[in-house]
C-alpha cells in the first residue's frame, strides 16, 4: 500500500492501493489529452429556441430521429450545462462535416460517436456494437466496422 497526501481543509495521509493510484493516473492523462487546448473547438447548435455552444469534448454521441438530430451530452456536460441533450433539425450530414474525423465517426446511419468516449467494442456473430462510457451500447453498421477500429488504433486520444 502507498500513502498519498489528499488536499481539502486539513491534510491527511490516506491509504490507497497501487492498483487504483495506476487507474486514477492514467484516467487523469486520458481526460488531459481531451481537454488539450489544440483539440477543443466549439460548435453551435441551434434547437428551435436558442443556440448552445458546446466544446466538441462535451458531445457523447449523435443520434438520428428521422428528421430531427439528438446531441447526447457527457456527464461532464451534463453537470456544466444542466442538460441531457439537445434536439436539432440539423442533418447528419452537417454534424459530420463540422465535426473533425479524428474524434468522431459515423457508425451507423443513425448514429455518430466521439471516439474518446467508446468504451469498448463488443463482436458478436452476425452483429458488432460499441459501448460508450454510461450510455447504452449501439450497432454498429457491418461496412463501418473495420473503420471503426481503425480510428481507434491510431487515435491520439487512446
Amino acid at each position: 500500500m502507498l500513502y498519498c497526501i489528499a488536499t481539502s481543509w486539513l491534510f491527511r495521509l490516506k491509504l490507497v492501493s497501487p492498483c487504483r493510484l495506476i487507474c486514477c493516473l492514467e484516467q487523469t492523462e486520458r481526460l488531459s489529452h481531451d481537454t488539450a487546448i489544440s483539440d477543443v473547438t466549439d460548435i453551435a447548435i441551434y434547437d428551435g429556441k436558442r443556440n448552445h455552444s458546446l466544446s466538441t469534448n462535451n458531445i457523447c454521441f449523435i443520434e438520428s430521429m428521422g428528421r430531427y438530430q439528438c446531441v447526447h451530452i457527457t456527464l461532464y456536460g451534463k453537470c456544466r450545462f444542466n442538460l441531457d441533450s439537445i434536439l436539432t433539425e440539423e442533418s447528419m450530414a452537417n454534424f459530420e462535416h463540422k465535426l473533425e474525423s479524428k474524434r468522431f465517426l459515423r457508425i451507423h446511419r443513425s448514429y455518430i460517436v466521439n471516439l474518446a468516449q467508446v468504451a469498448q467494442v463488443v463482436r458478436e456473430p452476425g452483429r458488432t456494437l460499441v459501448k460508450l462510457f454510461d450510455v447504452d451500447s449501439h450497432y454498429v453498421a457491418r461496412r463501418k466496422v473495420v473503420s471503426l477500429i481503425e480510428c481507434l488504433r491510431k487515435s491520439p486520444i487512446r
